[in-house]
């Protein structure tokens, strides 16, 4: 199990960024596009491939992952990775990165 510690507050708003790999199927894809597009803390970005990079805002850490697993569900989307993640409250803390432990 991993275990993690920071400095991050879980109430502090995230700022992600995702790729998602779409379906080869044309219309499965423009589906899983045009869902994604409507929801409101989604923004689309560029088509790398066969993946499209999305930018993702959560109020809290929760919602955040709340988010990336309905993503996950959106028919048309074959992966979610996460490749960045930003949380409000770091930049406002002193020093360098929160201390983040990882224990397998």
């Amino acid at each position: 199990m991993n275990r993690r510690e920071s400095h991050v507050s879980p109430r502090d708003p995230v700022v992600g960024g995702v790729l998602v790999r779409l379906a080869d199927d044309p219309a499965h894809r423009q589906a899983a596009l045009t869902t994604l597009a409507e929801h409101p803390a989604i923004t689309l970005g560029e088509a790398i491939g066969d993946w499209w990079t999305l930018a993702v805002e959560a109020e809290n850490a929760s919602e955040g992952r709340d988010l990336h697993s309905w993503i996950a569900t959106v028919p048309g989307v074959d992966w979610v990775e996460v490749v960045s993640v930003h949380f409000e409250g770091m930049a406002e803390e002193a020093g360098p990165s929160p201390a983040v432990e990882v224990m397998a």
